[in-house]
């Protein structure tokens, strides 16, 4: 109040540094997540530069990999070794399967949840699931050119 009274609410608000935003505060925690969240659907690479409790919050990482599945490589151990996790990630972006965990390469419902977003990405599932009827015909179904894998 006393910058106010002092300097002027006009001068203040004329001043190409104080923004009314300024005068409202600092964001929320809220407000702050949702400008990493748009940041990372941006590019998804700069996940790397955030810190660990960020690269660990599904909401942040989803967002990420949604942009680029690269960015998985920088995401919390945990999250790409999160079944349920990694099932949403392949839902968003199917090339989430070129970067997922051999185990999850092997797993019947990722697979799946891959090869419905994007069928060409069969390419990388394990060798007995890309001869598995079922994923072979989501794959097809998805793109036609699934079939010479």
């Amino acid at each position: 109040m006393f910058g106010r009274q002092a300097v002027g609410l006009g001068t203040i608000r004329k001043s190409p540094m104080m923004s009314s935003n300024f005068l409202r505060g600092p964001p929320s925690p809220r407000a702050h997540k949702l400008h990493i969240i748009r940041a990372m659907r941006a590019n998804g690479m700069e996940l790397q530069w955030l810190p660990a409790e960020l690269r660990e919050d599904w909401e942040v990482v989803l967002a990420a990999v949604q942009s680029n599945a690269k960015a998985l490589q920088f995401a919390s151990p945990e999250l790409i070794f999160d079944r349920n996790f990694m099932l949403l990630a392949a839902q968003r972006n199917a090339a989430v399967l070129l970067e997922a965990p051999t185990e999850l390469r092997e797993d019947r419902d990722f697979v799946l949840a891959a090869v419905a977003n994007k069928g060409l990405v069969l390419e990388y599932a394990s060798p007995k699931l890309c001869m598995d009827p079922e994923v072979v015909l989501k794959a097809v179904t998805q793109n036609g050119q699934a079939l010479r894998f």
